[in-house]
């Protein structure tokens, strides 16, 4: 087995989650507990099976994407070319956004030439591959290594600055998903004028406030009071999407007062996040249900 010494990190949807889809904003920050790295192994791994099929799938899009050093590509894939990775696959985490960045990182041209939307346009491309539809962002997210914000009109790096009294942990429902799945049923419930409405109305404003706090070095007094409407508001508007585990636990938290859960991507299972301003306490209340795990995730 051969490093080839190039890694990238998984990707965590701070906010956007859905309401992106109509024109509200996304942050995302890159992951690097968990990550993945190209190597090549022998004997040829699941991962290589996935990258032969992905190389067929470059060689159609060629025209669509940027000039390429295949001849090196076809001999790393020769010699067992694989993604050694522990992001876990169906929990919202960008798994196949990390394998689309490192490759496009090792073998495609003029990468110092491209800005963030042309990044965004070639990897959204290349992830189609896997997910039918892509907008790029998580693989963006995994290629770039720093936090980003993102809206339908632009994409620019950003610096956060996350206040001191709270805390994040990742709580995972121990439930894979599918994230195509989650998407059609967004789009259908979509349809629904009432559904609609509570979107733009009430998740998009709220949404959208909260990422202005946190590029305003966090000077938001009302910032935990939006978390728990937040998580009121998805738990209304996406129940479907939510597992009834989490649900349980969402409501407590909100009961409890002193913690909020949302949405980690999709939903549908996967990871969720957890925002603590008392940590212990917090902490207590998440010992107490079965079948989730959880670690810290930003101070």
């Amino acid at each position: 087995m051969s490093n080839l010494g190039l890694s990238t990190p998984a990707k965590c949807l701070l906010f956007g989650e859905y309401t992106i889809l109509q024109g509200g904003n996304a942050v995302a920050i890159p992951l690097p507990m968990f990550k993945g790295s190209l190597e090549l192994h022998q004997p040829f791994s699941q991962s290589h099976k996935s990258i032969q099929s992905f190389y067929n799938y470059l060689l159609q899009r060629k025209d669509d994407l940027p000039e390429a050093n295949y001849d090196l590509l076809t001999k790393d894939i020769e010699q067992g070319l694989s993604f050694q990775s522990n992001i876990p696959i169906g929990y919202g985490l960008g798994s196949s956004g990390a394998l689309v960045a490192a490759l496009f990182k090792r073998y495609f041209y003029s990468q110092d030439n491209l800005n963030l939307i042309e990044l965004k346009k070639f990897l959204s491309i290349m992830e189609q591959f896997f997910h039918g539809k892509s907008s790029g962002f998580d693989p963006l997210i995994s290629y770039k290594q720093e936090s980003l914000f993102y809206n339908l009109e632009t994409v620019s790096s950003i610096d956060i600055f996350w206040p001191k009294d709270i805390d994040i942990l990742l709580v995972n429902s121990r439930v894979s998903r599918k994230t195509d799945d989650l998407v059609k049923a967004f789009e259908k419930k979509a349809k629904d004028k009432a559904f609609l409405n509570l979107l733009k109305d009430r998740l998009i404003p709220l949404n959208n406030s909260l990422i202005e706090s946190l590029l305003n070095e966090g000077e938001d007094e009302d910032l935990f009071r939006n978390l728990q409407l937040l998580s009121r508001y998805q738990l209304e508007a996406f129940s479907s999407m939510i597992p009834q585990k989490i649900q349980r636990l969402m409501q407590n938290m909100l009961t409890a007062s002193h913690s909020a859960i949302k949405l980690c991507g999709a939903g549908g299972g996967g990871f969720f996040l957890c925002f603590s301003r008392d940590i212990e306490l917090t902490k207590n209340v998440l010992n107490e249900f079965d079948g989730i795990d959880y670690q810290k995730l930003l101070k």
